[in-house]
């Protein structure tokens, strides 16, 4: 499936020249009625399994490659897989015995937007502690259906081109509208959710809190290595909760349709 013929839905958080975080959704299919089960999908999406409150999330390097981008620039690609590791029921330690299992797309957004914080602040440090300057964050797009089977990965996508254009300064004015919108309607203040100007992307932004001076901003990486972790884990909060409502709500008008959350950075100084 080509991206260019698919719907977006897209996350951004201030970067340089701007570097979003999207659920793209494309459609193979003709829309049929799915009135019956909509009830049961949305318990299956906000429901948590209650004995994962013993599980721990643990990300592996699977592949390091090096690869051409779209600018000409050899730049480097990291792997990642999600595991699921029991812990011990009575404490906060992993037993002996405690072995990795895949865990599925739709399990580790249920997780991360969970009211455990432990979750987001794992996979931040992930990401945040990445041998790259600026990178872009990659899924592979999935239906609801297949994110409750297939397993979590993603893959990061070094640049010094969004470094370049994007670390040292931060464009709060294009969106100004946007932040204001969502102040006056008391939407929450972790982020704000809009579309873009063609229609067909969903964004998600950080609004601008009180420490632009730091350039936290201009891109993923900046973000959650200069942003303070009170406005971190919100904000993946509410990116997870916009990314399983969006599986959910494009499930309902088409069995196939496909969800990517990812990041992109080619236009505004703002993740």
């Amino acid at each position: 499936m080509n991206r260019n013929d698919a719907l977006e839905l897209i996350f951004w958080i201030p970067i340089g020249l701007l570097s979003m975080l999207y659920l793209l959704v494309s459609r193979s299919s003709e829309i049929s009625e799915q009135s019956s089960d909509n009830a049961a999908i949305t318990n299956e999406t906000n429901a948590m399994p209650p004995q994962q409150q013993h599980d721990r999330v643990i990300y592996n390097l699977m592949e390091n490659a090096t690869v051409i981008n779209t600018h000409g620039e050899f730049c480097k690609v990291l792997r990642y897989a999600a595991y699921k590791q029991r812990l011990d029921e009575n404490s906060d330690e992993t037993t002996a015995s405690s072995t990795l299992t895949p865990i599925s797309i739709l399990l580790w957004a249920q997780l991360l937007s969970s009211p455990t914080d432990e979750y987001v602040t794992d996979f931040t440090n992930i990401l945040a502690n990445a041998p790259m300057d600026a990178f872009f964050f990659e899924t592979e797009g999935v239906s609801f259906s297949m994110s409750k089977n297939k397993p979590f990965e993603f893959v990061l996508v070094d640049s010094s081109y969004l470094y370049q254009i994007a670390d040292a300064e931060q464009d709060p004015d294009t969106f100004s509208d946007r932040f204001r919108g969502c102040e006056e309607n008391n939407d929450n203040r972790d982020g704000c959710v809009f579309s873009n100007p063609r229609g067909d992307s969903i964004l998600i932004s950080p609004m601008p809190q009180n420490d632009m001076a730091n350039n936290v901003y201009g891109h993923l990486g900046a973000f959650l290595r200069r942003a303070p972790r009170n406005e971190v884990v919100p904000f993946w909060k509410l990116v997870m909760k916009t990314y399983l409502r969006r599986l959910e709500s494009v499930w309902v008008d088409d069995n196939d349709a496909r969800v990517w959350l990812s990041t992109d950075g080619s236009g505004v100084a703002w993740l």
